[in-house]
């Protein structure tokens, strides 16, 4: 797995170019506890999963009409519990169990 160094440089394998995914582009990031790394998407809202050593990367949540996710930007784990900070409603989701979700959440529910 690459490592990203404090003067910013970045090991192989490196994955390019994250903002192709769906036009999305990464603002928070965080280490889950599957070891992946995650990243809050604020426009449009979503939360990314890379693979950096299958150089994949997936949308794990999504949001359509910006409800619950409503332009995630921080994003942090507390064991498999997901926890997002929202730009656009200035409130904090939770997804309970992200990794037992398997789906791309459609924003139901409550924050």
């Amino acid at each position: 797995m690459g490592r990203v160094f404090y003067d910013g440089r970045v090991s192989s394998p490196r994955l390019d170019h994250p903002e192709c995914v769906d036009g999305a582009v990464p603002d928070g990031l965080a280490s889950g506890p599957d070891g992946r790394l995650y990243a809050g998407c604020n426009e449009p809202s979503k939360v990314l999963r890379f693979d950096i050593s299958a150089k994949a990367v997936e949308t794990v949540l999504d949001d359509p009409i910006a409800h619950l996710l409503c332009h995630p930007a921080d994003i942090a784990f507390r064991g498999d519990d997901l926890f997002a900070a929202n730009l656009g409603r200035w409130h904090v989701t939770v997804i309970e169990d992200l990794q037992s979700t398997g789906s791309t959440f459609e924003g139901e529910g409550t924050s």
